[in-house]
């Protein structure tokens, strides 16, 4: 759960911890949450919700892995980014192998579109629509 006692390893550690904990709070995920809401107890429910998802549904792949670590300890050698792949494919019949990684491309686009998106949409109505002499409409 802890990284190795030297000040790189806990550098690297610090850093996945503000990018994931601290980097999620602009995303467009809970903004939409946030903003979706008719009142601030169902936004508070959705919240919780919403956690209790990300939690259960981040949990799998964390458990494969753990699994795997425990199944093919060489496999950590190496770059360990590619243990889910490599178990997914020493385990997993053709068609599986297909939605595994199907559904990462598709991910990492729906992650970079709303990445996009989510900026743009909040720049044009906070900053162009006022500055704009002509009145815009959404359409």
């Amino acid at each position: 759960m802890t990284p190795e006692p030297n000040p790189q390893a806990w550098l690297v550690y610090l850093a996945g911890w503000v990018t994931i904990g601290l980097g999620s709070l602009p995303s467009q995920d809970i903004f939409q949450r946030m903003n979706a809401n008719k009142n601030e107890n169902t936004a508070v429910y959705s919240f919780y919700i919403g956690a209790f998802l990300y939690l259960l549904i981040a949990a799998f792949p964390l458990c494969i892995v753990l699994i795997a670590r425990q199944m093919y300890p060489d496999w950590l050698t190496g770059d360990v980014q590619q243990l889910l792949p490599r178990l997914i494919l020493a385990h997993s019949p053709f068609w599986l192998q297909v939605l595994f990684f199907g559904a990462v491309i598709s991910a990492i686009f729906s992650t970079c579109s709303g990445s996009l998106l989510a900026p743009a949409a909040i720049r044009t109505g906070n900053i162009i629509k006022p500055l704009c002499k002509c009145k815009l409409e959404d359409k």
